[in-house]
């Protein structure tokens, strides 16, 4: 997409494409080499729709008309479904909340963020995009806290990264921990709109680097993440690994049309613009007709048979849905 207007950031990154591009060249080479046909069991949708209740379990309680969004989540080639979606819960005065999250060791604390994260979003200063940054960093490092004291109580230890978006008719802001990503689309293309948290970006290495911690083989701590929630392990050894997010806020005007939020079993296997390409093919069924839960699924089910290793999770969330007809 041509430039985007009003994004607000701690500071500007675009090693974020750079370095999703280097996943969607590894993940292309690879799936030559995984060129079998993926059983139906381990490509079967775990869940998909279109307008669905919110996972915090809460409905709108003013009769506003929620965005149009469609989802869908695949289990893969994994053995286990360690993903988890959240998908239109009300954060009052119009806005919702979408997003993804990527667990591993186990998906007890991306369920943990599911039920948490919304309450956590109503408390924040989201119509002032200066005092955002700030606030949201307190209450992620919070409920960070807050979490590993339970996963030391219940004595578990896994983690999950967290990519929120909060949507309303004028503005998305994004919180994003680990490396799930968001994509927003228009009639010039698509373009990411968040850094992804890994070692070997190079303003989370920067960071580690003056942290004094060990980075072996992309890793921290064995840690494929340089930012996630949880992992109790990791952060009790003294580690950089952080639950601070990073706070995009995003201008919406007519010329944005999509957002796509995956989890990286997405990304690591095609570009924004492909992921665009595939919503636009799969999802409009007229001229002025969107089937967003087509376009979720597509989106899925493409990236495993693309060379996906992971699960893969997908919200498509329609900004300008005038002509939408999924209400």
């Amino acid at each position: 997409m041509g430039a985007a207007h009003g994004v607000l950031r701690t500071s500007l990154r675009l090693s974020a494409s750079r370095a999703a591009m280097a996943s969607y060249a590894m993940c292309s080479r690879n799936s030559a080499k995984s060129a079998t046909r993926v059983s139906s069991a381990s490509n079967r949708i775990i869940h998909s729709g279109i307008l669905s209740r919110g996972l915090a379990g809460m409905e709108p309680s003013n009769g506003e008309r929620r965005p149009a969004h469609g989802y869908a989540a695949l289990q893969g080639r994994r053995r286990t479904m360690e993903d988890a979606l959240l998908r239109a819960s009300p954060c009052g005065d119009g806005r919702y909340i979408f997003g993804v999250f990527d667990g591993h060791g186990g998906r007890r604390t991306a369920d943990f963020l599911v039920a948490s994260l919304p309450h956590v979003c109503r408390s924040l200063p989201l119509s002032d995009a200066c005092q955002l940054p700030e606030a949201a960093r307190d209450a992620y490092e919070h409920l960070d806290k807050k979490l590993l004291v339970k996963q030391k109580s219940e004595r578990w230890h896994d983690g999950s990264a967290a990519l929120l978006a909060i949507v309303c008719e004028q503005q998305v802001h994004l919180l994003q921990v680990g490396d799930c990503q968001a994509a927003l689309c228009g009639p010039d293309g698509a373009q990411f709109l968040c850094t992804e948290h890994r070692p070997a970006e190079p303003s989370e290495a920067k960071r580690l680097d003056m942290l004094g911690a060990t980075v072996v083989k992309g890793r921290v701590h064995g840690l494929a993440l340089s930012r996630a929630f949880g992992d109790l392990d990791v952060k009790s050894a003294g580690s950089a690994v952080t639950a601070t997010p990073e706070v995009v806020t995003q201008e919406i005007d007519e010329a944005h049309e999509m957002l796509i939020l995956g989890t990286d079993g997405l990304w690591d296997c095609m570009s924004a613009d492909d992921a665009w390409e595939i919503v636009q093919n799969a999802g409009r069924s007229g001229q002025e007709k969107w089937e967003l839960e087509n376009a979720a699924r597509a989106l899925a089910t493409s990236a495993v048979e693309k060379g996906s290793s992971d699960n893969v999770s997908v919200v498509v969330v329609l900004l300008n849905d005038v002509a939408s007809t999924d209400s």
